[in-house]
Parts: C-alpha cells; sequence; structure tokens
C-alpha cells in the first residue's frame, strides 16, 4: 500500500453569523472525532489555538450543517465551508492556519495502469 500527499487542505472556523467568534477563549468547537485521519494530524495546533472539541462527530459536512444552524462552532476544511455555502464573514481563517492532508492511498500494482497515474496526476492538478 502506498499513500500520496495531494496538498494539505486549510481547516477554517465556521458559525451561523460572524458574531459566534468574538470573545470567546477558550473557544468550545465541534470538530471531526478523535479516531479520524485528520484528527490525529491537527490535533496538537488546535489546542495549542485554545480550541476546546465540546461535540465530536464523524462527518464534517454534518459538523458544518450543526455550526450553520447555530448549535455551535465547527472546525472544518475550507472546501467543506464553500460547498455548504458559508459566506466568508462567516469564516474565520486560523492564524497561522491549520492544514489536514490530503492523500490518495493505493496499491503499488495500481502504477501498472497508465490510467491511473494519470488520474492521481490530475487530482493533484485540479487541486493545485
Amino acid at each position: 500500500i502506498l499513500s500520496e500527499e495531494l496538498k494539505p487542505e486549510e481547516l477554517v472556523l465556521v458559525a451561523s453569523t460572524s458574531e459566534g467568534f468574538r470573545g470567546r477563549k477558550p473557544l468550545n468547537i465541534l470538530c471531526i472525532e478523535p479516531s479520524s485521519a485528520t484528527w490525529k494530524a491537527v490535533k496538537g495546533e488546535v489546542v495549542q489555538r485554545n480550541l476546546r472539541p465540546q461535540i465530536e462527530m464523524e462527518s464534517f459536512f454534518s459538523i458544518g450543517q450543526l455550526a450553520k444552524a447555530g448549535h455551535g462552532i465547527g472546525l472544518v476544511p475550507i472546501g467543506v465551508a464553500r460547498a455548504l455555502g458559508f459566506k466568508e464573514k462567516c469564516m474565520n481563517h486560523l492564524k497561522p492556519k491549520i492544514f489536514r492532508p490530503i492523500q490518495v492511498v493505493y496499491k503499488k500494482s495500481k502504477l501498472e495502469r497508465p490510467y491511473f497515474r494519470e488520474l492521481i496526476d490530475e487530482l493533484r492538478n485540479t487541486l493545485g
């Protein structure tokens, strides 16, 4: 099994209104479950920023939907925030930014098929 990182993706805080981010430290957040690869990759950075997981879920889209409905502040990939239609004023880009890796995992034998390498290259170009 091989793993290639295609590109890191920014994680952002999302809320139903821009006021949701004001004056709260530590900040309780909705976040991905601790057993996920994303959480393992970003846990240290999240804790350093004084963000506290309040509710943990299996799906970034579920986190985003709860945040959009006003049930808290969610930590989600920027692609999820955009797909759910969050306005820029309802997204908080952390400083410094937190990124999660986007990876493709496959069997080495798949590289024998030219279209598979083309697929990986096209994914990298699309994300680039």
